[in-house]
């Protein structure tokens, strides 16, 4: 990587020069103190932005109907549960992550004065299992994070607080909750800290905002969970308020492999190569226009871009919370392509992106779900919303605080600064279909409506047909999500109607099946030749699509057609044969076309954070399937 270490040797340089001719200047001042000061400003505005603790009960479960959940303005989000902060510990929330054992989940709350351990198995009937608390003193910041079974803890303005290690297995078979525990280790190489952020690839949590490494990337090794160690230091750009690192897999070709930090740094999207954790090297140190306080943001799942909340923006600027969307195809040279502005007023606050849409606590405007529709454009599409701060929306620093998207039941789990625990159910649609062709002029097809079906014949549990009608008049594309399967067949039925539009000399993609990182394994476009319709086929082989076949389609009558995968033999086999199908209506007979060819082992897939399996059921467009 040597086209990025001069780079870094000619910056140290100039820092060196910066630092003679004005000995108190640095690199990148942290300014935590104006993120603090507009804090405190707001909590001293009269009737809002107190903070203080406010009793609800909630007696059942609430489905999100006519806009509401029991008191709560909503969109999508049914209410399952809520703990109140005094049935939970008390003081005031903050962060808030998840654990899975087994098929049993838990949510743990940071609050002011420690950390609540809720087992939420039964997402609808909560059980507080006790306390884990604060080491000195009280603070308004918690940070929780996990890795192997244990909870790493961290608080900001806290004194000599350290990181909290705690052995999560001790939460099994608790007959007698709750209880108050103790750490089960305790790093104590610094005292106050902002926020944890740990890789689990790797097993590196990087401590940030705290009082030590100028307050920038602080590298624990915690592979070995109750013995943490120091491994290095990044202080390049002084102050990180918050980071997600990965082991990155985006479409940077450089850096593939390697181990990247994408740093909020108060006024900048920093970005920093941390494979050598004793020698981090910054790639790149990204202001933008607009900026106050770059807080947060979160990678979509290909790594290729980065979603950035912005938190004293709203109230410095006077604008409604807004999202911005990097493009992350060059970590040297990362481009800002534009925004998303909330329909409502609030501070934006930490977000997390699972599938294709990103989980957002907007303080007084509660949980915000955006659907990630068209990055390169920065275009995001409100899928959801569940409020749970109705006293108003404003952009003060009241609410929701932090949201974990990642259990695999589906719940959503919601820190509230003033009412504790709320967890909730969205109800998102899969993205089966987007606006793909705006440029192209192509308006006359339509997003799917109604006819949708799923059935098994004779299938696997993984295996299931999908029959989609498409008859109305707007440009669409497919997509279905697919992971690796243990099954040896997979059919997607297409119920598709040409409905006599001119196609002209377009290719019009239909449907797209992706593997989980993103790679085209099958791909059915429409052609038009002459007066007559085609449907074709391609599958991935070699790195590239390679035509299949294709089958006549009627202009007026809707037709089904059925894209059937099996596997080839052997357990790890990866080459599989991928058939067209154009199903006849009354005789049993059909016609086939197909061929042999390498691609991924794959199922249709579901939306976030179901699993699926016999019995289940999921919403497609407002259409519901049952499996």
């Amino acid at each position: 990587m040597t086209h990025y270490s001069s780079t870094r040797i000619g910056f140290a340089f100039i820092l060196v020069v910066a630092l003679l001719a004005q000995p108190v200047a640095a690199c990148h001042v942290p300014v935590q103190s104006e993120y603090l000061s507009a804090q405190q400003e707001s909590l001293a505005v009269l009737g809002h932005g107190s903070q203080e603790f406010i009793a609800y009960s909630l007696e059942q479960s609430t489905a999100c109907e006519g806009g509401f959940a029991d008191i709560f303005p909503c969109s999508n989000v049914d209410l399952l549960a809520h703990l109140p902060l005094d049935e939970i510990g008390g003081g005031n929330g903050n962060d808030i992550w998840g654990w899975r054992d087994g098929t049993n989940e838990y949510a743990l709350i940071g609050r002011t004065n420690g950390t609540a351990f809720v087992d939420m198995t039964d997402p609808e009937n909560p059980v507080y299992l006790g306390n884990l608390p604060t080491v000195v003193r009280s603070s308004s910041w918690r940070d929780i994070k996990v890795y192997q079974n244990h909870a790493f803890v961290v608080s900001d303005s806290a004194g000599l607080h350290g990181m909290q290690v705690f052995d999560l297995t001790r939460l099994r078979n608790i007959s007698s909750p709750p209880l108050e525990f103790g750490a089960d280790a305790l790093y104590s190489e610094f005292g106050s800290a902002h926020n944890i952020v740990i890789n689990e690839e790797t097993g590196y949590a990087y401590v940030v905002g705290a009082d030590v490494c100028e307050g920038g990337l602080h590298i624990v090794d915690i592979r070995n969970p109750t013995s943490p160690v120091e491994a290095g230091c990044f202080d390049d750009d002084g102050y990180t308020h918050d980071a997600q690192c990965v082991t990155y897999r985006g479409p940077d070709e450089d850096f593939q492999g390697r181990e990247i930090c994408f740093a909020s740094n108060e006024d900048s999207v920093t970005i920093v190569d941390v494979t050598d954790k004793s020698t981090p090297v910054m790639l790149s140190r990204n202001e933008y226009e607009g900026s106050s306080y770059t807080h947060q943001g979160w990678l979509t799942e290909d790594h290729a871009w980065f979603v950035v909340d912005d938190e004293l923006d709203e109230q410095r600027r006077g604008h409604n919370a807004k999202t911005y969307v990097w493009d992350m195809s060059d970590l040297v040279s990362p481009r800002l392509v534009g925004a998303h502005l909330s329909p409502r007023m609030s501070i934006d606050h930490n977000q997390y992106i699972s599938g294709n849409f990103t989980y957002q606590a907007n303080y007084q405007q509660g949980l915000t779900i955006l659907e990630i529709v068209d990055p390169a454009k920065a275009k995001l599409m409100e899928a959801g919303f569940f409020d749970t701060y109705p006293e108003s929306n404003a952009a003060r620093f009241d609410g929701a605080w932090s949201v974990y998207p990642y259990l695999k039941s589906g719940a959503v789990i919601i820190s509230d600064i003033n009412r504790g625990l709320f967890i909730v159910r969205p109800r998102l649609s899969a993205t089966l279909f987007s606006d793909g062709f705006e440029s192209g002029g192509l308006d006359s097809w339509s997003r799917t409506r109604g006819n949708i079906g799923a059935s098994a014949p004779g299938l696997k549990k993984s295996g299931f047909a999908l029959e989609v009608a498409v008859d109305g008049k707007d440009t669409v594309s497919q997509v279905v999500a697919l992971q690796p399967a243990r099954e040896k067949s997979l059919e997607a039925s297409f119920l598709l109607k040409a409905n006599e539009v001119d196609l002209g000399d377009v290719e019009v993609e239909i449907a797209r099946l992706v593997s989980p990182k993103k790679k085209t394994v099958v791909s059915l476009t429409l052609e038009q030749r002459g007066s007559k319709y085609f449907v074709n086929l391609s599958a991935e082989s070699g790195g590239d699509l390679q035509p299949i076949g294709s089958t006549q389609v009627p202009r007026k009558k809707a037709v089904p057609l059925r894209i059937e995968w099996r596997q080839a033999s052997g357990s790890n086999a990866s080459d599989g044969e991928v058939a067209l199908v154009k199903k006849k209506r009354t005789r049993a007979s059909r016609t086939t076309l197909d061929s042999t060819t390498t691609i991924d082992a794959v199922r249709l897939g579901l939306p976030a954070g179901s699993e699926g399996g016999i019995g289940g059921s999921f919403l497609l467009d407002d259409a519901e399937i049952r499996q």
